[in-house]
């Protein structure tokens, strides 16, 4: 057996007391503050029967979101998951309209769009939605800037450094296609009171239509009706479909 008479081990343990003793409420404070913050997260979870959590498996986080929400109010407590849900309601119905809008655009490459559309206001991303339809077949025939995909969907002829074939913009990204058009399609909706397809016809024709064929005149008008109608529809059951329940911030929760 080695004896030492080092009294660092016994001033070490007696250091370590001290702090617990002091420091004894802000740790148990801490810990409570830990523990309960686990049973408000997991509390609401647990309450979901058997059933519910089987039709819940595989599906994606937009859905796992609403249940949270849903379960936080059935649990009737002022949790985080009420502050996650009062940030996210907006952000939630964002993900629904994309998805239902990917649905709607399968096949197309404006499909690849339907992030940023969903960010739009209903209206314009409903007319954006139906001229692209009219003047590109939702992307399939596009201008090109060195063989490059142009990302123009509209027949949009603003004035850029960069300008593809046919005289047309040339977009740097998807993001950037459908928020510079959108800018122009709320200018002419708010601004300018062109509500309907009809009063519209200033993107197929300018100023006066008294050039073009009257049958394609009529034609692009239907063609924007139809789609602009589906796709307003669309987007407008995809908001109110889906719930957004109020919450008060956690900052604020009394």
């Amino acid at each position: 057996m080695i004896q030492t008479d080092d009294p660092l081990p016994t001033q070490g343990i007696s250091f370590v007391t001290t702090l617990v003793t002091k420091y004894r409420t802000v740790i148990v404070g801490a810990s409570t503050i830990v523990i309960v913050s686990c049973f408000l997260f997991v509390a609401p979870l647990r309450a979901l029967s058997e059933s519910e959590y089987t039709a819940g498996e595989g599906r994606d986080s937009v859905a796992v979101t609403q249940d949270l929400c849903t379960l936080e109010t059935r649990a009737h407590a002022p949790s985080l998951v009420s502050a996650l849900c009062g940030a996210q309601g907006h952000s939630v119905q964002t993900a629904v309209v994309q998805q239902r809008l990917a649905t709607y655009l399968d096949g197309y490459p404006m499909q690849h769009m339907a992030d940023v559309l969903a960010q739009q206001d209903p209206v314009v991303a409903a007319y954006l939605i139906a001229i692209a339809k009219q003047e590109s077949n939702w992307g399939k025939r596009v201008p090109v800037l060195n063989g490059k995909n142009c990302y123009n969907y509209w027949g949009f002829r603003a004035k850029r450094a960069r300008m593809g074939t046919g005289g047309h913009t040339c977009f740097d990204s998807r993001r950037d296609a459908v928020e510079t058009v959108a800018r122009r399609v709320h200018e002419l909706v708010y601004e300018y009171k062109r509500t309907t397809p009809r009063q519209m016809l200033v993107w197929k024709c300018g100023r006066s239509c008294a050039t073009h064929d009257p049958a394609g005149v009529e034609r692009w008008v239907r063609v924007i009706a139809q789609y602009y109608t589906s796709a307003h529809t669309l987007i407008t059951r995809a908001i109110h479909e889906t719930p957004t329940p109020s919450r008060t911030p956690l900052a604020m929760a009394q």
